[in-house]
């Protein structure tokens, strides 16, 4: 499981577009899973006690259709009192 993409991983990521605070478009590629994820996000600064909600969008695609892609998603919540970490593979769930 990848929880952070670091250079000497051959892992890369692309911003296509972004204001730096709130909104943005990136492509990370990740050709040792066969795996290239386009993730989309927004701001809305009108909801939320902290600033804004964040609204999120992830779309991905093999890199070689002819080998199978690993693929494993988690979504880690946080906040100041407590950690929550769950996941959703692709054949079942997963805690």
């Amino acid at each position: 499981m990848r929880y952070t993409c670091e250079p000497h991983d051959g892992v890369t990521v692309k911003w296509k577009v972004h204001d730096g605070r709130t909104y943005g478009e990136e492509i990370i590629t990740d050709p040792e899973n066969n795996l290239q994820l386009n993730i989309k996000f927004f701001k809305n600064p009108r909801n939320g006690e902290f600033g804004g909600d964040f609204s999120i969008r992830v779309e991905g695609k093999s890199l070689d259709k002819n080998r199978k892609s690993k693929i494993s998603t988690f979504f880690l919540f946080e906040d100041s009192k407590k950690l929550k970490l769950s996941g959703m593979r692709r054949n079942g769930l997963c805690n």
